[in-house]
């Protein structure tokens, strides 16, 4: 069973174009993503899915994750930071970030949805 299924989402998060992802907030693993996450990534569920962000290198600047992980911590839900993502080819993705937390099976989570920026100028981002 996938997470989304327990969480009400079916809809938005198998047909959606945004890439969803389900991570824990300590560790940053993966507890799920989407069809849009697999795609604009290059990885299948299953290649992500028990791993963390830190094992696949997904931020290019870890510390962007830390520090949006403080936020979330001590403000509340991010909405649309500039950030640049790695996908599997290791091709750097200038992106659009927004994630909440929330609770799931007993643990704190970080629900992440992001979007590609192609006509952002790179000199601006971060």
């Amino acid at each position: 069973m996938y997470i989304n299924d327990s969480l009400g989402l079916p809809g938005l998060w198998l047909f959606g174009t945004q890439s969803f992802s389900i991570t824990t907030l300590k560790e940053g693993r993966f507890l799920d993503v989407n069809g849009a996450f697999e795609r604009r990534y290059g990885y299948s569920r299953e290649e992500v899915v028990g791993h963390t962000v830190h094992e696949l290198k997904i931020w290019e600047d870890p510390a962007d994750r830390a520090r949006l992980v403080t936020q979330l911590q001590r403000s509340g839900p991010i909405r649309n930071v500039i950030t640049r993502l790695r996908t599997k080819s290791g091709e750097i993705k200038l992106t659009t970030y927004s994630a909440d937390r929330m609770q799931f099976d007993g643990q704190s989570c970080i629900l992440a949805v992001s979007e590609d920026l192609p006509e952002y100028d790179q000199h601006k981002a971060n």
